[in-house]
């Protein structure tokens, strides 16, 4: 989840492949990963009950 307009449409590609490659390192390459993307419209992050940009990476992982 990313903060609407935090990262350019045009670099989701780059921050996907930096995912990809972070995922490969860490997990092999026996594990596929999926990406889907959900941008939250501004004035609806919130951390600590304060406005927020912060985005979320979340990976499910299978026996850990």
């Amino acid at each position: 989840m990313v903060q609407q307009d935090v990262i350019e449409k045009l670099d989701y590609p780059a921050v996907e492949e930096a995912l990809k490659g972070a995922y490969r390192r860490t997990l092999g390459t026996r594990e596929r990963l999926s990406i889907v993307w959900c941008e939250v419209p501004h004035g609806q992050g919130f951390t600590t009950g304060e406005p927020s940009t912060v985005a979320w990476v979340v990976a499910e992982v299978t026996g850990c």
